[in-house]
């Protein structure tokens, strides 16, 4: 390994320390984490999604560094969760909630951090808790009328972004229970994504269509997050295949997403140019990289690693949530959810860097 990838390794290695450090000392102060791991006693209107993501990054921490206590605290995190946000067999969004959450996000994430949990564990009380969940998920998969209507913000538009996540939760329910109906489940949704929201024109996955099935935005973004679970699918379960590639994905993203700054555009309007805008968040960036290392293309992931720390981790190695073009105000907070896009984004620019892709 020469002495530039030892260096850009250890600081990656040093970027993930302080986030789990954070993480750690959050749960030191209280049984969950807060929005803010700035602020870890405030924890009382933390989403459901803070405690998932969080367990998620504390699960791969353990397995990247052969660190036993942070198996230990994401076992200690899902458990407090299933006490505070699971009553009587349903999951809540908060704690606060008085019903069940109706968030297929929020569902995604459950499944997703079990089901990564239950890989190191085998606890069998997790994989049923996330089953629970599962087959409320197989029944919706299977009714694309009914997934669709709940995909559904404001008035009349679908927006991609659930179901991108409950595609991702399904692969990694996959590598943890191998379940045929599992993959059913990932058949049938792929379907739905090719039909509705693959842009054949752009080659880019449309972020939310109207009730006519018209564009109204794409977010490029999650075009790189696609490339990534699509190069997953096809390891994962090689006998499925999609007429959307990762490779012509990832193109399509870089000559319609990315401005002569070299930042990931937050949004492409159809026949409207996105140059002006001035806010650029952290995780479209790590996707921008993780696409890049999954497909093992180690000089871009070089360059683009250089400026995404120079510009998104501050002198303590925290997260920037948001950079600014034009002097903008950056929001001083760490948020719990950004460690999952750290995470997944990282492991693999580790395994690119490494040679183990």
């Amino acid at each position: 390994m020469c002495a530039k990838v030892k260096m850009e390794m250890k600081k990656l290695d040093d970027i993930l320390a302080q986030y789990y450090q954070l993480v750690s000392h959050a749960l030191s102060c209280s049984k969950i984490v807060g929005e803010d791991l700035k602020h870890p006693d405030q924890t009382s209107e933390a989403r459901l999604l803070c405690q998932t993501r969080c367990v998620y990054f504390l699960t791969q921490y353990s397995v990247l560094y052969n660190a036993p206590d942070s198996l230990e605290s994401a076992v200690s995190l899902y458990n407090n969760t299933r006490e505070l946000y699971k009553r009587e067999g349903y999951w809540k969004d908060r704690m606060s909630s008085l019903s069940k959450t109706d968030d297929l996000y929020e569902y995604a994430f459950i499944v997703y951090a079990e089901s990564r949990l239950f890989i190191e564990t085998k606890n069998h009380d997790v994989k049923e808790s996330a089953y629970e969940t599962l087959r409320y998920l197989f029944s919706l998969i299977a009714n694309k009328e009914e997934l669709l209507e709940i995909s559904k913000q404001g008035q009349d538009n679908i927006c991609q972004n659930p179901l991108m996540h409950l595609f991702e939760c399904l692969l990694m329910a996959w590598r943890a229970f191998q379940d045929t109906e599992i993959m059913d489940a990932v058949s049938n949704l792929l379907l739905v994504i090719e039909e509705h929201f693959f842009d054949q024109d752009l080659g880019l996955i449309k972020e939310t269509v109207d009730s006519a099935g018209d564009t109204l935005w794409f977010e490029p973004g999650h075009s790189y997050e696609w490339a990534c679970l699509l190069d997953e699918l096809k390891s994962e379960m090689p006998n499925l295949s999609s007429k959307i590639t990762p490779e012509n994905l990832m193109a399509a993203a870089e000559k319609h997403g990315v401005n002569s700054e070299g930042y990931v555009l937050p949004e492409i309007h159809p026949n409207k140019s996105a140059e002006t805008a001035e806010k650029f968040r952290i995780w479209p960036q790590l996707e921008r990289v993780r696409a890049y290392s999954i497909l093992n293309n180690q000089t871009r992931v070089d360059e683009i690693m250089t400026s995404l720390v120079d510009r998104y981790f501050d002198s303590e190695l925290n997260p920037i949530e948001y950079k600014w073009l034009n002097n903008g105000q950056d929001i001083d907070y760490v948020k719990s959810t950004t460690g999952y896009h750290i995470m997944t984004s990282f492991s693999e620019v580790k395994k690119c860097l490494t040679g183990n892709v």
